[in-house]
């Protein structure tokens, strides 16, 4: 993606050669991008617990349409209880407000009441969340709501090629962290690669869970800036690399070893 001066995004398919030739990228639709979007599990997992825009609930709803009809009756419903309360709730404060406006010259009919506005309420997908009996599962800890929505996102990166996850010890446990790497290593059923996973950590727990052949050290130069992803497997195929990952995984994250 490239911003220009105008600050409008331009999606594009990066190509070595054609970049070298001088010649224009290929541009990437929007159809495309969807089909290539990433999906990402961060420190903020509530959003995705509700079928909020953006949110994986949504993605695996086959039939929006049917949540926007069942949201459209919640809100005549809504609108019609409060009414019944409103009446007398609000009378004098009505009555108040006929007066003021009439000693302005506005004119105001009989009919003024206060009812249920559901657009100013925010009566909307978001509003849909997942309950345990009768508690949002929003409100869950956050070691288990990121399992939970892990799980999710599993189940919705079916066709999804990519899947990023920031700090993936954040809020687990060991046996959970162990967990959650099982899952995101295994298969398809029919025995496909299920996505290609980028996940950050500063956890010895998980680089003991990973192949060394799966890891990846990244450092920025303090001179250039430049940042470089080295594989943390030698060349040297005599090493047992993969032993130095279990007894001593801190070395992989100091930036020096005495």
């Amino acid at each position: 993606m490239t911003v220009d001066q105008t600050l409008e995004a331009e999606w594009g398919i990066f190509n070595r050669r054609l970049e070298k030739e001088g010649k224009r990228l290929p541009s990437l639709s929007y159809n495309d991008r969807q089909e290539v979007m990433p999906s990402r599990l961060g420190p903020y997992a509530d959003h995705h617990l509700g079928w909020g825009r953006l949110s994986v609930l949504n993605k695996i709803t086959e039939d929006a349409k049917g949540s926007r009809a069942l949201l459209a009756e919640a809100g005549r419903i809504a609108r019609a209880e409060f009414s019944k309360e409103s009446k007398a709730l609000f009378a004098e404060v009505i009555k108040q407000a006929k007066c003021a406006a009439q000693a302005l010259g506005v004119a105001v009919t009989d009919d003024l009441q206060a009812m249920l506005d559901i657009q100013a309420v925010g009566l909307s997908g978001r509003g849909i969340s997942l309950h345990e009996k009768n508690l949002p599962l929003r409100q869950l800890g956050l070691g288990s709501s990121r399992l939970f929505v892990a799980a999710l996102q599993d189940q919705a990166r079916v066709n999804a090629s990519i899947a990023l996850i920031d700090e993936v010890e954040h809020g687990l446990e060991p046996h959970r962290i162990a967990r959650v790497l099982r899952q995101l290593k295994a298969p398809k059923k029919d025995g496909s690669i299920k996505a290609q996973v980028f996940l950050t950590t500063h956890s010895p727990v998980v680089l003991c869970d990973l192949a060394v052949s799966q890891l990846h050290v990244v450092r920025r130069d303090k001179i250039t800036g430049d940042v470089t992803a080295l594989s943390a497997e030698p060349q040297f195929k005599s090493l047992d690399s993969q032993a130095v990952s279990r007894t001593t995984p801190e070395a992989f994250l100091v930036p020096t070893v005495l």
